[in-house]
């Protein structure tokens, strides 16, 4: 789950409406590696 550039943003915003609260904290930690 290593994707580069800003596409990964807007993945994550589509993830988090979709997921849980639950995938909030495992988005951050991605962010920032």
């Amino acid at each position: 789950m290593r994707l580069h550039g800003p596409f990964f943003v807007g993945v994550n915003i589509c993830f988090q409406n979709h997921s849980s609260k639950r995938f909030i904290p495992m988005k951050i930690q991605y962010k920032t590696y």
